[in-house]
């Protein structure tokens, strides 16, 4: 049996590691002026958005032409 190295995209990662750290900061920012205005629990703003976010975008995903 050959083995195989699986070599990772550098440029790749690193490209998502940014993108996912930014996105985390900006969900942050936003979180704060919605918990500094309206007075809601972070718990609270986290479930939703991960409901939308994950639910829809699975959904949107997976729908067929």
């Amino acid at each position: 049996m050959s083995k195989h190295k699986h070599h990772i995209d550098r440029p790749l990662l690193i490209l998502l590691a940014i993108l996912v750290v930014g996105g985390c900061l900006i969900f942050a920012s936003a979180s704060f002026g919605y918990l500094a205005r309206s007075g809601n629990s972070v718990s609270s703003i986290v479930f939703s958005h991960v409901v939308l976010g994950v639910g829809l975008g699975l959904v949107a995903l997976t729908e067929k032409e």
